[in-house]
């Protein structure tokens, strides 16, 4: 029986997506329904999102947007800011420029697959409506509300060749257990924390093409 190609396990969020610059898209589009700008709807979003995360002990895109409406006086807007989550150009545009070429290449060797943390409709139609969707195998997309706390138990499950992530101490976690490649990406929230630990199987790039010759080795 032939052996299944070796795994690759992504993260979403700053790694193939760009989470900064979705949340300014975000702001932009909501801003446009208001006729406003978006520094002034920061402080709502930023304001709807906490609550919602509070009460529902995770993002969900119906609460927000009925807070976001309530906070700026308009709950007969939920609907238009439902909307927004819904075109499929405002996650497109957030990809960073190198993810689908990089899958493009790495899908002809490898089986690839997704660990991520949040919300999992959010970041499901993160991959669905960008068009990346495709390039990942249904069974290996694993998206936990605290991704750390499931790495041991999803090493020993899949037993992925290797692994990019954003986040150092996600990283660390996944070399400790001697996965062959953890391949960290510096960009978004965690660029200018240090690694506390170097280890031979822990790679540090600033993008995904630098992940190409690593994964061939």
């Amino acid at each position: 029986m032939k052996e299944p190609e070796p795994l690759v396990l992504f993260d979403i969020d700053y790694v193939l997506f760009d989470d900064e610059h979705y949340i300014q898209e975000k702001r932009r589009q909501i801003a446009r329904i208001f006729g406003s700008t978006p520094e002034d709807i920061e402080q709502f979003d930023k304001a709807a999102a906490d609550q919602t995360t509070q009460e529902r002990g995770k993002f969900d895109i119906a609460t927000y947007s009925r807070k976001l409406s309530n906070l700026l006086s308009s709950p007969e807007r939920f609907t238009d800011i439902v909307a927004i989550f819904d075109k499929s150009d405002f996650y497109l545009q957030s990809l960073f420029q190198d993810t689908t070429g990089v899958l493009e290449k790495l899908i002809k060797v490898f089986r690839l697959g997704v660990f991520s943390e949040g919300d999992k409709d959010l970041q499901m139609r993160k991959l669905r409506k960008s068009g990346i969707l495709k390039f990942f195998t249904k069974e290996l997309i694993f998206i936990y509300p605290d991704k750390i706390r499931e790495i041991a138990g999803l090493a020993e499950k899949c037993k992925p060749l290797a692994v990019i992530d954003d986040r150092p101490e996600v990283v660390i976690a996944w070399a400790n257990l001697g996965i062959s490649k953890v391949i960290r990406i510096k960009r978004g929230r965690y660029q200018a924390e240090e690694m506390l630990i170097k280890q031979r199987n822990v790679f540090e790039v600033e993008g995904l093409e630098a992940i190409l010759p690593i994964l061939e080795e």
